[in-house]
């Protein structure tokens, strides 16, 4: 699901199809709020068909508006991407998140000493050699 995306309907909506009736169309009189006088059995059964189908309507417009919503999202953030490469030769840093999430050392980073690639295969895995010591399999 995308992060902070309108849907287009209240949560009520999605429930039962329907916006919800404020206490004040009651009072007042609204057109909602009493039924429909039909006298043909037919008519008033494809309206209540209707009705029955409406919150699954709205929560399929729902989800297809959220899956278009994140699929632009993610065009975006592709379309931004620094592209980096890795070759052999380059200095990485590794990170560590255990360094990073400790709560005693507030201010301390993830990253630890540089390390130099020494081979790289496909994807995203490397062998790498501690510029001060032993080799690192990463």
């Amino acid at each position: 699901m995308a992060f902070k995306v309108t849907t287009k309907h209240t949560p009520f909506q999605l429930v039962y199809g329907l916006e919800a009736i404020a206490p004040l169309e009651f009072l007042k009189g609204s057109s909602r709020v009493g039924l429909p006088r039909i006298g043909n059995l037919q008519v008033m059964s494809n309206i209540n068909m209707n009705r029955l189908h409406q919150p699954e309507e709205k929560r399929t417009i729902a989800n297809s508006t959220l899956e278009i919503e994140q699929i632009k999202r993610k065009a975006w953030h592709d379309r931004n991407l620094w592209k980096t490469e890795i070759k052999e030769g380059s200095l990485v840093l590794l990170y560590q998140p255990s360094l990073y999430n400790k709560k005693e050392k507030k201010l301390s980073t993830g990253w630890t000493v540089p390390y130099k690639v020494r081979r790289s295969f496909p994807k995203v895995r490397y062998v790498s050699l501690l510029l001060k010591g032993p080799k690192f399999l990463w």
